[in-house]
C-alpha cells in the first residue's frame, strides 16, 4: 500500500481513500495517463484533507504472467491486515480513524 501524496506525514485526516485496481490492473498504472497519476496529481487539490492510499494485488487473470492463486476472500483478508499495519505506521490517531470515513 503506498501513499498517494504527500500525506505521509500527517495523522489527522478528514477523509480516507483507497484505491483499488480491477482485474488485470496495477496500483499505479491503472490511475496514471500520460506520466499523470490522477491519484497523486489531481486528487489532492480537490480534497486537500483526505489521505489518498493506492492497493495493489495480484490480480492476473490471464496472459503470459502467473496467475493468480488467491481467492477473492484471501484479497480482502490482505486488504485489511495492510490498512491496518498503514494505519498504525503512519500514527494515525485512534480518534480520526473512529470518526473520519474510509472511502474505497
Amino acid at each position: 500500500m503506498t501513499s498517494a501524496d504527500d500525506s505521509v506525514g500527517r495523522s489527522l485526516f478528514d477523509y480516507s481513500i483507497v484505491a483499488i485496481h480491477g482485474l488485470n490492473g496495477h496500483r499505479e498504472k491503472t490511475w496514471t495517463v500520460g506520466g499523470v497519476n490522477w491519484l497523486r496529481d489531481l486528487l489532492p487539490s480537490d480534497i486537500p484533507n483526505a489521505r489518498i492510499l493506492s492497493w495493489g494485488y495480484d490480480a492476473n487473470t490471464h496472459g503470459t504472467s502467473p496467475i493468480s492463486a488467491q481467492y477473492l476472500y484471501d484479497h480482502a483478508r490482505t486488504l485489511v491486515s495492510d490498512l491496518c499495519l498503514k494505519r498504525r505506521l503512519t500514527k494515525v490517531l485512534e480518534s480520526s480513524v473512529e470518526s473520519s470515513p474510509l472511502t474505497y
